[in-house]
């Protein structure tokens, strides 16, 4: 794998995008593991939570960037 560059989690591509072990695609199905069902709750309350910092301006402080209109 070679990573060409990256993005501000708060502008970038993905940022709106929620993992979620049980959203599968056609043709692939699931195990009955009570792991993956736990893991698609815990994710979408964390999606829902960076979501919440990014609307109040904060999720910049959550990944050592500074407020808008501060300097570094």
């Amino acid at each position: 794998m070679v990573i060409n560059g990256h993005s501000a989690q708060t502008t970038g591509a993905c940022r709106d995008i929620n993992f979620d072990p049980l959203i599968l695609p056609p043709g692939v199905q699931g195990v009955d593991d009570p792991i993956l069902a736990a893991r698609s709750a815990v994710y979408s309350t964390s999606f829902n939570r960076r979501e919440r910092e990014i609307a109040r301006g904060a999720a910049g402080a959550i990944i050592g960037e500074p407020p808008a209109g501060e300097a570094q």
